[in-house]
């Protein structure tokens, strides 16, 4: 694993209670084992629980980082601790019209490209041209992007391109090396992840933000769920908060998350709907 600067900082259970809105967060743990799993959670250990399967012919890491929430103004007093999970597959992304493929740099930044500049690992046609990735880059593995983006949120570390408001355009950072996170994510297929849980162990005080979601699956049982498309690093106020609940907002009205309950504002206990909702038929995982 290689990163750059870290910043310094100046459940399908109904008998729990689940929580929307913004929260503060630190990652405990990732991939417990059995003792460390119902001492964390006081929850009963899953039997058959594994963090490495085969599913359909691929293979597929769990990745189960154990959060909690912090004393922080944001969390109004909310103290919970819950799991928040990542299926990272051992498969390529391909974009909607199998034109291109999802590739990944050294900075955690993604872009689909068409298959010749994948395989180059750097622009060889001008198609693609564009400042969404700088070479060298790679395949992405499907949901790579999502443990990126929980890493550098955890770290807060910057991306790579800063916009350039009078150009109208993304420029690279004057010192880019301090947005550096380059996981060697093929490993996780094979190995542990020790790399990962022996960097929250090195930055265990740390905390970042997350938009806390409610999710129901297709029978109406509600699930404590987090939106990974968008961690923030612990400097995130309101505002920004607020523009990721619209983004959610905007992709439910286009058909996606149909099954994802958000709430704008600070982390507060969720009421469910009444008992004559309908869940949505179309619905789409996080």
């Amino acid at each position: 694993m290689k990163f750059g600067e870290v910043e310094e900082i100046t459940t399908k259970d109904k008998d729990f209670e689940k929580y929307v809105g913004l929260g503060a967060v630190r990652l405990l743990a990732v991939n417990p084992d059995k003792e460390e799993f119902e001492a964390l959670l006081n929850r009963p250990w899953n039997e058959e629980t594994t963090y490495l399967s085969l599913h359909d012919g691929v293979k597929v890491r769990r990745l189960d980082f154990i959060v909690e929430t912090v004393d922080n103004d944001v969390n109004g007093g909310i103290k919970m601790r819950d799991r928040l999970m990542i299926f990272l597959r051992e498969e390529h992304v391909m974009s909607k019209d199998g034109k291109k493929v999802q590739v990944i740099d050294e900075y955690g930044e993604t872009q689909y490209v068409l298959p010749e500049n994948a395989e180059a690992g750097h622009f060889i046609t001008m198609e693609d041209k564009g400042n969404f990735v700088v070479p060298p880059f790679r395949k992405a593995y499907r949901n790579e992007d999502r443990l990126v983006k929980l890493l550098k949120a955890f770290l807060g570390i910057p991306r790579v391109f800063n916009y350039n408001k009078d150009k109208q355009i993304f420029e690279v950072i004057d010192n880019p090396q301090k947005a550096l996170l380059s996981l060697d994510t093929k490993k996780y297929f094979t190995e542990d992840v020790t790399d990962i849980r022996n960097l929250i162990g090195q930055y265990f005080d740390r905390y970042f933000k997350l938009m806390f979601t409610v999710t129901r699956d297709g029978n109406g049982n509600l699930y404590q769920s987090f939106w990974l498309d968008e961690p923030m690093s612990h400097r995130a106020n309101k505002n920004v908060a607020t523009s990721i609940y619209r983004k959610i907002l905007r992709s439910q009205a286009a058909g996606y998350n149909t099954n994802i309950v958000a709430e704008d504002g600070p982390l507060k206990v969720f009421n469910p709907t009444p008992t004559n909702y309908t869940p949505p038929t179309n619905t789409v995982l996080l």
